[in-house]
């Protein structure tokens, strides 16, 4: 299952279909997912891990819920997409959290998301996967989708190396193909979200009577750049236009822009949701979806499925060591303004975590061996 899974963490950015489709690596996954709940079938093994047990009955409600919008609707394609999405993930979950009590898998897992990052500069280097757009979005379908998947590969690498249980460090390499990445694709959020992140592991991870000859060589690193490339390369940047585009918007321009006004203009769906689909319903649709994670969970499924889903977040922080306030902060900041319910790296990361942050191994299932 091991070797499945990390066929799978390796050629899960490469899109060959348009988004909301199976992908390549989506495929090789649900193979993992069968041969996973087989074995444990034939050896009589639990199905998941109590501490996964609030995250099965948020899916089972996800399933009612847009069952019974679908019945309303008549719109299968719409609800029940979104549905197996959460059960694809809640697949993900099982398995990893299974697969993470491997110290050794754990450890392997930083250096995938490694090779993904330097696979992905060198495709911006020679320009294979470039496609002449002012925003980059190497092997994805968009650049947000791709900004997020370089972001994302960071924060692991940094829970694992700030843990200090897996003898894996973040090169200065690393932090340059995040920043220059991130930068190509013209995502804000992220950008911020990846500026917060490698301060925090300077600063965690260097001995303290070294870091203010690091920061200050950071910063004198910087004015040179700057000063050799110029301020106008710099406004040059499409990212540098984003930000001033952006200066001036309201909160409820900015609610507006990310399709969320349907939050105070239906509040009643905050209580018992709304469903995930039929998104032409609502008034004003800025765009067919809502833009954020925390709202649209709220909006699509009501206040007692959202509830259990952050219980189970919850359960994944519990006597959180400071070290990962960041990583916290930083996914709690993007997922405001982005869908990223759907991508494995917000379950993998809440595991690795919990995982990273005790000492005592989960004991739930132990199939991965196979």
């Amino acid at each position: 299952m091991k070797a499945i899974f990390f066929i799978y963490w390796l050629i899960m950015p490469f899109y060959l279909f348009p988004s909301g489709q199976m992908q390549i690596g989506d495929i090789v996954l649900s193979f993992g997912i069968v041969v996973f709940f087989s074995s444990n079938l034939l050896k009589n093994k639990p199905l998941f891990a109590k501490r996964d047990a609030s995250l099965v009955v948020f899916v089972a409600l996800v399933l009612l819920i847009n069952s019974l919008y679908f019945l309303l609707y008549r719109q299968y394609s719409t609800f029940m997409r979104s549905t197996m999405f959460y059960f694809f993930n809640l697949f993900l979950v099982i398995i990893f959290r299974d697969l993470s009590v491997d110290k050794k898998f754990v450890r392997n897992l930083f250096y995938l998301c490694r090779i993904n990052l330097v696979v992905q500069m060198l495709l911006y280097i020679t320009g294979l996967a470039g496609d002449g757009r002012s925003r980059y979005i190497g092997t994805l379908n968009n650049p947000n989708q791709f900004a997020y998947f370089i972001f994302a590969s960071f924060i692991v690498m940094y829970v694992l190396s700030v843990s200090g249980k897996y003898s894996v460090k973040i090169r200065p390499y690393d932090y340059a193909i995040v920043v220059y990445l991130i930068v190509a694709s013209a995502s804000m959020g992220v950008f911020g979200g990846a500026m917060i992140l490698i301060v925090a592991n300077l600063v965690f991870t260097i001995p303290k009577r070294k870091l203010p000859g690091v920061l200050i060589s950071l910063a004198a690193g910087s004015a040179i750049v700057v000063a050799v490339l110029g301020v106008d390369y710099f406004n040059d940047l499409f990212i540098a236009g984003r930000i001033e585009d952006r200066e001036g918007m309201t909160i409820r321009g900015y609610f507006e822009d990310r399709s969320l006004d349907r939050v105070y203009e239906y509040p009643r769906y905050l209580l018992f949701g709304a469903g995930e689909g039929a998104h032409r319903r609502f008034r004003y649709p800025r765009a067919p979806e809502m833009h954020s994670t925390i709202f649209s969970i709220w909006f699509y499924y009501g206040i007692i499925p959202f509830i259990i889903w952050l219980s189970w977040i919850k359960g994944n922080l519990k006597k959180m060591d400071m070290r990962y306030l960041p990583v916290v902060i930083a996914m709690l900041i993007d997922a405001m303004g982005r869908i990223t319910q759907r991508q494995p790296f917000l379950w993998v990361i809440f595991i690795l975590i919990y995982v990273c942050n005790n000492s005592k191994e989960e004991k739930a299932v132990s199939v991965s061996e196979n």
